[in-house]
């Protein structure tokens, strides 16, 4: 994570070296943390995933998956804080500029696909949701396609929210970024946060039950797609949380090592 975290801040802004050092620093402190904290956190979580692989999944079950995945990206965030809130007040107003124009060309670049004709859209939403499951259980049954064609005409258009919401946080980002030097350090990291996390409080109901829809539409696709696998993709699925619990085992394993080695 921390090279991924790296790498992205460095495509949307330029950094002095200074600023490059800041960076470099908290990451190495944040990779330690990481690997000390929560790499055991995530074996225990996928290790208990693939004990239900057998027991059909429900939408209860779905909901706290996805409230226990935000809290583990809501625990790294709230260490990261500090050394966020450090790199932020540190930005220039070109630094701060080049970082909106890349953020908002991203997430352009990202929707472009969503907002043509219907038919494209349901087309993209089919092609990335097959991709991601060929990942986990390899190529989609005739069966399992049509579910997953199925489930992208059902769900709302959202594109234009994202892009909606995009320009608006940007607005709100930037007051915070002319307000820097002027705010404590507690009240800053809470706005920023706040940002970083996304705030759907100031939706409107029609968009907040257009989010709900979609929602409940993915889990019920996941549910049918769970009661569909055939022994082959449950094998698949099996080796690759496997592959996953093996992989932060050991890399946690290394930290207890060095610790004991000092």
């Amino acid at each position: 994570m921390d090279w991924w975290l790296s790498w992205t801040v460095r495509d949307y802004v330029d950094l002095n070296k200074s600023q490059r050092q800041l960076l470099e620093t908290q990451l190495d402190e944040f990779h330690r943390w990481h690997q000390q904290t929560q790499l055991k956190q995530y074996a225990s979580f996928v290790e208990q995933l693939s004990t239900e692989l057998d027991q059909p999944l429900t939408e209860d079950r779905l909901q706290t998956l996805n409230q226990d995945i935000q809290q583990h990206w809501l625990e790294s965030l709230d260490y990261l804080m500090p050394g966020i809130d450090q790199l932020f007040v540190s930005l220039d107003s070109e630094q701060w500029q080049q970082l909106l124009d890349n953020i908002t060309e991203s997430q352009e670049e990202y929707a472009r696909p969503f907002l043509k004709n219907e038919q494209q859209r349901i087309k993209q939403r089919e092609k990335r949701f097959t991709k991601g499951t060929k990942r986990w259980i390899g190529k989609p049954s005739a069966q399992q396609q049509l579910m997953i064609h199925q489930w992208a005409q059902q769900l709302h258009p959202t594109a234009q929210l994202s892009l909606a919401r995009q320009a608006q946080w940007n607005l709100d980002a930037t007051e915070l970024f002319d307000q820097r030097h002027d705010l404590d350090s507690d009240t800053r990291q809470r706005r920023l946060r706040q940002l970083l996390i996304g705030d759907k409080d100031n939706l409107t109901a029609e968009d907040q039950q257009a989010l709900s829809d979609n929602r409940q539409q993915t889990y019920q696709l996941l549910m049918d797609l769970q009661r569909s696998l055939t022994e082959k993709q449950q094998g698949k699925l099996r080796q690759q949380l496997i592959n996953y619990h093996a992989d932060f085992r050991f890399l946690s394993s290394k930290f207890d090592d060095i610790a004991l080695a000092q």
